[in-house]
């Protein structure tokens, strides 16, 4: 019985409707508990930068940009679950080591881990860069000249 779909609205929904009847447990290195984390990582980052890169290219170019982005999303997460599903695989590495092999399994696993790595490091950037004018700016009053030991860059690291 194959499961072919024209569209990832059902697998995704039946992934999600799966994710939530089990009391969110994912087992670590699963399929599901991966793709989460790769989810997270850039939505958060995304969600600093999206109004800016709004502001700076137009209401129109963005949203036009959006869609596509949208659409591509949507067509790489249904044929990375497809493929998981007609090669019963529970996690990335294991579809990758099926498909490709034990040395892309790896490579594969190393760059899920460089992106998250990055991702780290953009959300410790930006909230030294926020944090550190907020702190100053809300313990020095308007002239922003704060010099106590909370207004330390390295501190607030």
């Amino acid at each position: 019985h194959s499961t072919q779909s024209s569209s990832p609205i059902p697998v995704l929904l039946r992934s999600a409707s799966s994710l939530l009847s089990r009391s969110m447990s994912l087992p670590p290195g699963s399929l599901r508990a991966s793709t989460l984390t790769v989810i997270t990582g850039m939505v958060g980052g995304g969600t600093f930068t999206f109004s800016y890169g709004v502001y700076k290219a137009g209401t129109i170019p963005a949203l036009c940009y959006l869609i596509v982005i949208a659409m591509s999303a949507a067509y790489s997460t249904h044929t990375i679950v497809f493929c998981a599903e007609q090669n019963n695989c529970p996690s990335f590495r294991a579809l990758a080591k099926k498909l490709y092999g034990a040395k892309t399994a790896i490579f594969i696993q190393v760059c899920v881990l460089l992106i998250l790595w990055m991702v780290c490091i953009s959300y410790m950037t930006l909230t030294k860069n926020l944090l550190s004018t907020a702190v100053t700016h809300l313990t020095s009053g308007n002239d922003g000249s704060g010099t106590h030991w909370y207004d330390n860059d390295i501190l607030l690291l």
